[in-house]
């Protein structure tokens, strides 16, 4: 795969986990927050993420636009059903014309190679990556999951 960065605002869960896991595959983190170091559900970005982001705007929705419209590919995680920060993520992305890839978590961890394989092959000429999903404050258990997720989608 081509994939050389993860664009994220910084959100613990999702975007947190894909940070982690993008810097122990060597990948560059880049993205815009909101100007209060605050995530999607209002929580504190963590300062060890803070040097890879660039704070920007208080409105939620302008940092996720801005996100997406800045990578080549979304990459929408979700946990069923669909949160509204993930719809709004897919709407923009679609909008804009980008690969848009949906990715039920429940569903995913329980995939096989070939599916893995299927998602590799539409990212195969994306260079920068737009991540979002949901917030450990919407799913306590997601960290681990999305770790996972990367562990087989890009390890």
């Amino acid at each position: 795969m081509a994939i050389e960065v993860i664009r994220t605002a910084g959100s613990c869960g999702v975007e947190q986990a894909a940070m982690d896991m993008a810097l122990h595959l060597d990948l560059r983190i880049e993205g815009v927050c909101r100007g209060d170091w605050r995530g999607a559900a209002g929580e504190e970005i963590p300062d060890r993420y803070r040097k890879f982001l660039t704070q920007y705007s208080s409105d939620q929705d302008y940092v996720t636009s801005r996100n997406v419209d800045e990578g080549h590919a979304t990459l929408v995680l979700f946990d069923t059903p669909i949160g509204e920060y993930e719809s709004y993520a897919k709407r923009v992305s679609r909008g804009l014309g980008k690969i848009t890839i949906l990715c039920s978590m429940h569903e995913a961890l329980r995939w096989d190679k070939n599916q893995y394989a299927d998602i590799r092959y539409k990212l195969r000429a994306v260079r920068i990556v737009t991540v979002v999903g949901p917030t450990m404050a919407e799913r306590p258990d997601i960290y681990p999951k999305i770790c996972a997720f990367f562990r087989f989608l890009l390890g």
